[in-house]
């Protein structure tokens, strides 16, 4: 898979299967939303968009979300492309997750089909690598970062018709949803 960028932008990537993502419900405190019976409690504050470590990336999927896409609980830190990212896999799929603090998506010189996206209210990309089924999300932070998704669909999970786009969207609306700034 090729991925060109100019000004030495790299890109995060994450390879997942597909998730459904909870809502929120609002409680009885004036003005606040709480989560509804079962979910996780959102962090008031997770790790920056300005500098995401490879460790952090890790712990933006839960053991949940992880499997939710398809893939082994606990991700590996690691490097791509020069950047910080981490990696989680199984038979079915694969997911990368990157963070790049030298641009956004405006940067990219994308040169497959695209698609522009919101994913938690904030600008993205979705990203279609043909011919084998992987597709990306990349998703600004802030001015100057943005982060990636991208998934792969292994054999097993073609067999099982996950679909990657589906999937690096709901990875990158996940990891996203726990990124402050």
């Amino acid at each position: 898979m090729i991925f060109r960028v100019r000004t030495g932008i790299a890109v995060l990537a994450v390879a997942a299967t597909a998730s459904a993502l909870a809502g929120c419900g609002e409680d009885s405190t004036e003005g606040q939303a709480s989560p509804r019976s079962g979910e996780p409690k959102p962090t008031k504050s997770g790790p920056s968009g300005t500098n995401l470590s490879k460790q952090q990336l890790c712990e933006l999927l839960s053991g949940q979300e992880a499997r939710e896409l398809s893939v082994e609980a606990g991700g590996t830190p690691g490097v791509y492309a020069g950047d910080p990212a981490c990696k989680w896999a199984s038979d079915k799929a694969s997911v990368n997750l990157t963070f790049n603090n030298k641009g956004t998506s405006k940067d990219l010189n994308i040169q497959t089909k695209s698609t522009p996206v919101k994913i938690n209210g904030r600008n993205g990309v979705l990203i279609e690598y043909p011919p084998a089924p992987n597709c990306g999300v990349v998703v600004d932070l802030t001015e100057k970062s943005m982060t990636r998704a991208m998934v792969s669909v292994l054999s097993a999970g073609q067999a099982e018709r996950l679909d990657p786009c589906e999937l690096a969207q709901q990875a990158a609306t996940m990891a996203t949803k726990k990124i402050s700034g």
